[in-house]
């Protein structure tokens, strides 16, 4: 449906990028945990540490 719509972004994008946004603007990790519904930290951290806008 999303290319019906020329949409190129899937929802899990837009996760992606909020999560690593959050991250790096120094929002906790457990805030960032809840928010992208992991179900523990350390899903947050393997998926989203490597990620940075200093890169």
């Amino acid at each position: 449906m999303r290319r019906r719509l020329g949409l190129g972004l899937r929802f899990h994008d837009l996760r992606h990028t909020c999560a690593t946004l959050l991250l790096d603007l120094g929002v906790p990790v457990h805030v960032v945990r809840q928010i992208a519904g992991h179900s523990d930290h350390g899903v947050t951290m393997k998926v989203y540490a490597h990620a940075s806008l200093d890169e």
